[in-house]
């Protein structure tokens, strides 16, 4: 009987995933425009650590952190807000997601709105 209850224990482990750590949104799949002129990345990721951008870059290149709260954004444009915005680390999360010309949803310093 004690054999059962270790390996209900054990699966009930096993179900669990790592807790979301809402201070970190991944936004995932998207083409993004970084604002300084570059060529577009597509399949991008964009890690934003409370109101600032963490990182930037293709999903190849850019590991993404366990436990982050993850938002698809394929089939979107991901661009920054405002004249001369860029997405660089330690920039302000102001973004936009853009579907067939209009502005989908927007992030002002890491809070969608």
């Amino acid at each position: 009987m004690r054999w059962l209850f270790l390996v209900a224990a054990a699966l009930a482990l096993l179900s669990c995933g790592q807790p979301e750590n809402a201070r970190i949104q991944v936004l995932i799949g998207g083409t993004l425009v970084d604002g300084r002129g570059g060529d577009p990345v597509e399949h991008s990721v964009v890690i934003i650590e409370d109101d600032r951008i963490r990182a930037a870059g293709s999903q190849v290149q850019t590991p993404i952190p366990a436990g982050s709260k993850k938002v698809n954004t394929s089939g979107y444009l991901v661009r920054p807000t405002g004249q001369g915005a860029t997405i660089l680390p330690g920039e302000q999360a102001n973004l936009e997601l853009v579907k067939d010309g209009s502005v989908a949803r927007k992030m002002v310093a890491g809070q969608w709105q």
